[in-house]
């Protein structure tokens, strides 16, 4: 719900405020980690749980559809088949290293005793390498040049919204990555 929510808007958001939104939707990610570690030592209750989970979907939505357009924003047209591949290799990659590294973490704390401590202490484990990536992505996040981010004229803004939504967002034949313009 979160994710859907906020990936309605996220684009136009990015455009109008820059790395900001990014950095936000980082932040919101930690925050709701944090959150999910709150409620499950105190057995928060399932509505606290879900909007828990629904603040999480919302800052992934926030930072994960603007990356692809923002890795390639400065790039000619004749690389940009070849970067949107290579940044879709390099991000399933990542995630599977992320998924590997975290698992193995979660089973070596747990081994062999089954009880809830145990997990729970595995779980505390996985998340805070979680954190601990989130706050390397938001240490580069806020040294990342602003360059890096679609040009927009504030003109723009006042003008008609739609006519300058539809210059500035114009999906590639591929449905890949966004191509972003300034408008003149």
């Amino acid at each position: 719900m979160g994710f859907l929510s906020a990936s309605l808007i996220a684009a136009k958001l990015v455009l109008r405020y820059g790395r900001a939104v990014l950095i936000f939707g980082v932040i919101l990610i930690v925050g709701a980690v944090l959150l999910q570690l709150v409620t499950l030592s105190h057995n928060g209750s399932s509505s606290i749980r879900l909007t828990v989970m629904v603040l999480h979907g919302y800052g992934v939505a926030l930072v994960l559809p603007s990356l692809a357009g923002i890795a390639i924003s400065g790039l000619s047209e004749n690389l940009a088949g070849s970067a949107s591949g290579l940044y879709a290799t390099v991000q399933q990659l990542s995630g599977a290293f992320g998924i590997a590294v975290a698992g193995a973490a979660f089973y070596y704390i747990v081994k062999d005793v089954d009880n809830f401590r145990s997990y729970y202490n595995a779980f505390l484990s996985g998340m805070a390498i979680n954190v601990i990536c989130l706050t390397g992505f938001l240490y580069y996040l806020s040294y990342c040049p602003k360059s890096t981010l679609p040009l927009v004229k504030p003109a723009a803004w006042k003008s008609s919204r739609k006519k300058a939504y539809k210059e500035l967002y114009d999906l590639n034949p591929h449905h890949l990555t966004r191509k972003f313009t300034a408008v003149k």
